[in-house]
């Protein structure tokens, strides 16, 4: 996609992001999806302050708190996600709010329904619903990444739902946790790093088991 931004009012447009850097990317992914981005934000402000009556400091502070676990652990992503909110117009630390959500979510406890996922070995089918929050069908878009990623996602966020050109996919389900764990690599962090750097599914698995998840 060459214009400057997405229609706000396609449903799950295509957007692709090309570079020879993550901060050529984020910057793409930020200047494109700005007006998503904003929307996506207000999105979850209203549900991690309104709903559960938390501060932007104690949210941020946990957001802090996470983009070093990020930033030890591959700091790429932070240079993408950096850019994602300098071309966005948009504080650092919501970007980080938006890749680090599930986390958010586990530790407010807020209630969600889960999403259907369907698995065929024979078949070799993997897919799901997402469904969560009518809100999203507005905002939500298809990412094709370097052309080695094709992923439906959020705006801001880095990783979600996809597969990549080794034939490697993820899907993502919410189940309420037993325990909340506050050091583990994010999620959707995770699920872009086995996009990026997996090319069997041993890889992708050495992935979750090497990272707390």
């Amino acid at each position: 996609m060459s214009s400057s931004s997405v229609d706000p009012n396609e449903i799950l447009p295509v957007v692709k992001f090309t570079g020879n850097s993550p901060r050529d990317i984020g910057h793409q992914h930020g200047l494109l999806l700005k007006d998503r981005i904003h929307l996506t934000i207000d999105f979850y402000k209203k549900h991690f302050l309104t709903y559960k009556s938390y501060s932007e400091q104690f949210l941020f502070s946990k957001c802090e708190h996470y983009r070093s676990i990020i930033s030890q652990y591959n700091a790429s992503y932070i240079d993408e996600l950096d850019a994602i909110s300098i071309s966005s117009n948009v504080h650092p630390l919501w970007i980080i709010a938006l890749n680090i959500r599930s986390e958010i979510i586990n530790h407010l406890l807020l209630e969600t329904n889960e999403c259907t996922a369907l698995y065929s070995k024979t078949d070799r089918l993997l897919g799901q619903n997402w469904d969560w929050a009518e809100e999203f069908e507005h905002l939500a878009f298809i990412n094709y990444l370097n052309s080695d990623i094709l992923q439906l996602t959020e705006p801001g966020v880095l990783g979600k739902i996809g597969f990549n050109s080794s034939g490697i996919g993820v899907c993502l389900n919410f189940v309420q946790p037993v325990t909340v764990v506050n050091d583990s690599i994010p999620l959707h962090i995770l699920l872009r790093s086995i996009l990026d750097s997996s090319i069997t599914i041993q890889n992708a698995v050495e992935i979750l088991k090497l990272n707390g998840t």
